[in-house]
């Protein structure tokens, strides 16, 4: 499998539930406001896809060292968040994916950086969507 040419992958998304509840079938997560994304990535390429497919590499310029952190082919499923004041701030990045010019870019990058929260991965080496949840955990 090529997991730079297919890009068949999607992110695992939630699932809104009425009420509270607890039960050991089940992970809880926080929930962070921010963009949902896939980012393919090994030591030499990368590449940021939001959740309805459209390229956001060159939007996040700070997130591509994330090639320095892997050794295999992986992809992550998370969520870009800019944070203010320790907070999620879901305007602020919403700022950045209206973004054209490089410039502004190239300023946003390097003066209010976004970070990429990690909820699953869905490949290394292999695809790992057909194992449960628990186990792509330990990964």
């Amino acid at each position: 499998m090529n997991i730079w040419k297919d890009r068949k992958f999607t992110p695992m998304l939630l699932k809104e539930i009425p009420k509270p509840f607890n039960s050991k079938d089940y992970i809880f997560e926080l929930k962070f406001d921010g963009i949902r994304a896939l980012i393919f990535v090994n030591k030499s390429s990368i590449y940021i896809q939001s959740r309805n497919g459209v390229d956001m590499t060159n939007l996040f310029p700070e997130l591509h060292s994330i090639k320095k952190l892997v050794k295999n082919d992986v992809i992550f499923d998370g969520e870009i968040v800019s944070f203010r004041d320790g907070l999620p701030s879901f305007s602020d990045v919403q700022k950045r994916i209206r973004l054209k010019s490089e410039v502004k870019i190239k300023s946003f990058s390097n003066n209010e950086p976004v970070n990429f929260v990690v909820f699953d991965i869905l490949y290394k080496d292999k695809d790992l969507t057909k194992l449960s949840l628990s186990k792509i955990k330990k990964f």
